[in-house]
């Protein structure tokens, strides 16, 4: 009797155990906040930046999510400029993350006010480690230049290049273009000298920002150096400038043309034969590589510092 007993009671206590792990599950979901993000873009004219077209991705990606709540938002040019408008609005909002384009946010911006409402940032698109930003995705410019040569050396027997950028002034921009001269310089030495390619950089050129000065000085270097049969274009500006330069002269079958960045004129000279080549940004990556990094926010806040998550361009050719 007394056994029975026993067992009686270690069974109540087993019943006990279930339901008040029964019990303590829904309340846990319950109380399981989902990570809140937002993602501001502002779209110049003629160009959808990447920053938009990634987020029209992700949107696709976690509707229905849970876990992460994204909200986009396009505002309008001044008050995209303002970086205190933007955090104003993701505190309102009580946003976990915010995810911006770097290449929108002057060196000097004050970040203390996401640091203060614990509110992490996410950069694409032009990097800031000051920033205090837990991770950039974005493209590895560098690898882009190289991209830029291997296409080349893949193209052309012997290659007399002349380097374009554009004069537009703006601090991501202008370390984007160093990095991806700085990639294209490294590749090309190397294919000359290691590998006994015939490839040389000829001449470099920064064009204009009047369009109309910048294609006859694109003319006058091509006069001074006929040997040139490539245009390596550091931006989409020099790229559509080489085009018209290239097309008045005639020269549109002697002279291949890559830039990079892909805008409405861009795209239209692709389309016409004026550009053969341009490299543009994986947007596809900078969605996906997004998303991964919410996803480790959501479950532990402080697993994601001072990360970069970069990644090749992709070549659309006119062949």
């Amino acid at each position: 009797m007394k056994r029975v007993k026993t067992i009686w009671k270690v069974f109540l206590a087993i019943i006990i155990i279930i339901m008040g792990m029964l019990i303590l599950i829904p309340v846990s979901a319950k109380n399981s906040k989902p990570l809140r993000c937002l993602i501001f873009y502002s779209n110049v004219k003629g160009v959808n930046s990447m920053i938009a077209q990634a987020a029209q991705k992700m949107e696709t990606e976690l509707d229905g999510d849970d876990d992460i709540w994204l909200s986009v938002y396009e505002l309008g040019e001044e008050s995209y400029s303002s970086f205190e408008t933007k955090a104003d609005i993701a505190m309102e909002l009580d946003a976990d993350v915010l995810i911006l384009s770097g290449s929108a946010i002057e060196r000097e911006t004050d970040f203390q006010k996401l640091e203060e409402n614990q509110i992490k940032l996410i950069l694409v698109d032009g990097d800031m480690k000051e920033s205090g930003r837990c991770a950039y995705v974005g493209t590895d410019n560098q690898k882009a230049g190289q991209q830029g040569a291997d296409l080349l050396e893949k193209r052309f027997e012997d290659c007399a290049i002349g380097i374009l950028s554009s004069s537009v002034n703006q601090e991501n921009l202008n370390k984007s273009r160093e990095e991806r001269r700085e990639g294209f310089g490294k590749r090309i030495e190397m294919l000359y000298s290691d590998f006994g390619e015939n490839m040389k950089i000829d001449t470099e050129l920064q064009c204009s920002l009047n369009s109309e000065k910048a294609v006859e000085s694109i003319k006058d270097m091509i006069q001074t150096h006929p040997e040139i049969n490539v245009l390596f274009c550091l931006d989409s500006a020099s790229g559509i400038a080489a085009a018209r330069a290239v097309k008045d002269m005639g020269k549109k079958e002697e002279i291949y043309i890559i830039c990079f960045d892909m805008t409405t004129q861009v795209e239209k000279e692709i389309e016409e034969g004026g550009i053969d080549a341009v490299l543009v940004q994986n947007v596809d990556e900078c969605a996906k590589g997004c998303i991964k990094i919410l996803r480790e926010l959501y479950q532990n806040p402080d697993s994601v510092k001072d990360r970069q998550d970069m990644f090749e361009c992709n070549i659309i050719t006119v062949d």
